[in-house]
């Protein structure tokens, strides 16, 4: 974990793993409190149906998975140099995210399709985060 990361952060990583089966999961997002409560409603969901459209890590609670089986580790705040430029915020968000995806080789993450910065672009490469 890089710093300290809180639920009242903003623009976090977050890591889930389930160990019911050992799969871990990476997210983004702008506030910690707000985008947990999906994950907790999804879970809570008798039916399920939402889960169903929504990403990965709610998949996998659809799928005879219980909070009691996951933990969840907020592992990094992005950084304030990195928040300068308000409408970069969400692509340099993407970019962490994915580095954390590829550090952890993340397999609820493994058919999202990962953002440019691991492309061969030089301009890419040389803003990455990781």
């Amino acid at each position: 974990m890089r710093g300290h990361v809180n639920c009242d952060a903003t623009h976090v990583i977050y890591v889930w793993t389930c160990w019911k089966c050992g799969l871990q999961g990476v997210g983004e997002c702008t506030s910690p409190k707000t985008r947990l409560l999906t994950y907790f409603q999804a879970v809570e969901d008798a039916n399920r149906t939402r889960a169903t459209e929504e990403c990965a890590i709610h998949k996998h609670f659809a799928e005879g998975h219980s909070l009691s089986d996951m933990s969840l580790c907020l592992v990094e705040s992005l950084p304030p140099i990195l928040r300068r430029l308000p409408s970069e915020i969400p692509a340099h968000r993407k970019r962490l995210e994915n580095c954390w995806i590829h550090r952890l080789d993340a397999k609820l993450n493994s058919q999202r399709f990962l953002h440019h910065s691991f492309s061969g672009d030089s301009a890419a490469r040389s803003r990455r985060v990781c």
